[in-house]
């Protein structure tokens, strides 16, 4: 039975997305996970407990990867695997923010938090940098030793990014990793193997939960952005363009991307760009509620070439407000976004400069000015409601040129607006009830609530009368 198994090989940190892409693996049980885990001195501290759940589930090895050669476990390993799984994540940031947490408040509540600032910025900048894995070298190695490989997974930073959040010295002197290139080298005299590249943004998570207070006891507590952030959203790389703005993704939504892509990658059709690889970006949003499996299918199943022309589509539960929808959409989220947006303040090409109405839906309109002066439309995003008056009713949000034509290529910063976009979703058009999203558990136990509500209401009552 344990024969029929896909054999897989993660190669990561203990205090990395390694770890977690193990752990989320495992619960597959079509999967025999070996994990081959370093351990940094940084995130060592917070690490000692961190590997008992994978232990159960999984043949864990802590080895040490900043040595010339691969390890022989590993070499071992590899030789018989079918999927290798490779994260140069190592958390390193997370020991410091965590130190840097707990001493703000600390100083808060003495009246010194100005001067703990100052003093752990300076720390922060002095702090020594770890001898850093060459993962570039080690996973051409690693590569090198394989035999039975059908497909490999690798999550790196997006383009611009370095991957976590720390001192500027480290951010200046840590290089990143151009292991896609070295994915794609390799595949491109083995067209039988499947790569996934999963890209992020800023880190934050991963290692235990973080302090869930960025201060003391205010009356408006500051929340840890881990917290803040759990919405996501997962497009196809290219399909994204340059991303402007500041994008951040939690550690475990890129474990758990990565995993979901390599389990469904039969049922993705991805090419047509002329992509050897799937390649997505995954960004983590402003929402209080987890995504549901459902959120996660439908994410999945909008990868496909097919969907190249849509930057976003919702399955709804329900459109009963359409057209106060629409008018959100165009008189408050658009221009707030739009004033917000990175890429409106572009000087040069294309930008994003008004939002219109429609027949049945509104537009976001992107310009461009010639050498006269003259502006011209390059493209727009359209927002859309389709089947509203019916039971399923769909949010579509697609590219198209000045000549109302299906648009291919993404439109400077657009992938900021549609973050936005779904941020404004969670925080004003589901509160306020122009549209409902299906799966949405909060949803789903709403008539429940409202009936024990009532039902307490004639208890009371009742319980008057008889007085």
């Amino acid at each position: 039975m344990a024969d029929s198994k896909t054999s897989a090989v993660v190669c990561g940190e203990v205090g990395g997305i390694g770890r977690l892409l193990a752990l989320q693996l495992a619960e597959n049980p079509s999967y025999s996970v070996r994990a081959f885990l370093h351990q940094s001195e940084s995130t060592q501290p917070l690490g000692h407990d961190a590997l008992d759940t994978l232990k159960q589930k999984a043949d864990v090895a802590v080895v040490d990867l900043l040595s010339d050669s691969v390890p022989q476990q590993l070499v071992d390993g590899i030789k018989t695997a079918d999927v290798l799984l490779v994260s140069p994540d190592d958390g390193s940031e997370m020991k410091s923010r965590r130190l840097r947490t707990e001493e703000r408040i600390r100083a808060m509540q003495t009246g010194k938090a100005q001067a703990a600032d100052a003093l752990l910025l300076e720390e922060e900048l002095e702090e020594e940098i770890e001898d850093q894995i060459q993962w570039d070298s080690l996973t051409s190695s690693i590569l090198s030793q394989a035999s039975s490989l059908k497909s490999v997974v690798a999550t790196v930073p997006q383009s611009g990014e370095t991957g976590y959040k720390g001192g500027l010295l480290k951010m200046l002197k840590r290089k990143q990793d151009p292991l896609d290139q070295v994915i794609s080298k390799y595949v491109s005299s083995k067209p039988s193997i499947r790569p996934v590249i999963v890209r992020y943004g800023r880190l934050i998570g991963g290692l235990g939960e973080p302090t869930p207070f960025l201060s003391g006891p205010l009356r408006a507590p500051q929340l840890d952005e881990f917290y803040v952030k759990q919405g996501v959203r997962m497009s196809r790389t290219v399909s994204l363009g340059k991303v402007t703005g500041e994008t951040v993704t939690r550690r475990d939504q890129v474990a758990k991307a990565a995993v979901q892509c390599l389990e469904n990658l039969d049922s993705v059709e991805y090419g047509g760009d002329g992509e050897a690889a799937l390649d997505v970006t995954v960004f983590s949003l402003e929402d209080p509620t987890p995504p549901s499996d459902y959120v996660w299918q439908e994410q999945l199943s909008r990868l496909d070439d097919k969907y190249a022309c849509d930057v976003l589509v919702m399955d709804l539960a329900k459109a009963e407000r359409p057209e106060a929808f629409l008018a959100w959409v165009r008189e408050e989220w658009g221009r707030e976004a739009i004033g917000a947006a990175t890429a409106s303040r572009r000087s040069v090409g294309a930008r994003p400069t008004a939002i219109e109405r429609k027949a049945d839906s509104v537009a976001m309109v992107w310009e461009y000015l010639d050498e006269s002066f003259n502006a011209f439309t390059e493209g727009y995003l359209k927002f859309a409601l389709e089947g509203a008056g019916t039971g399923s009713p769909t949010l579509r949000v697609s590219r198209y040129d000045g000549d109302d034509r299906p648009l291919l290529k993404p439109l400077f910063g657009e992938s900021e607006i549609i973050n936005l976009f779904l941020e404004g979703l969670t925080k004003t058009a589901f509160p306020r009830n122009f549209i409902a999203r299906k799966g949405d558990k909060a949803e789903e136990k709403k008539g429940a609530v409202g009936a024990g509500t009532k039902q307490g209401t004639r208890r009371r009552k009742v319980k008057r009368r008889r007085k």
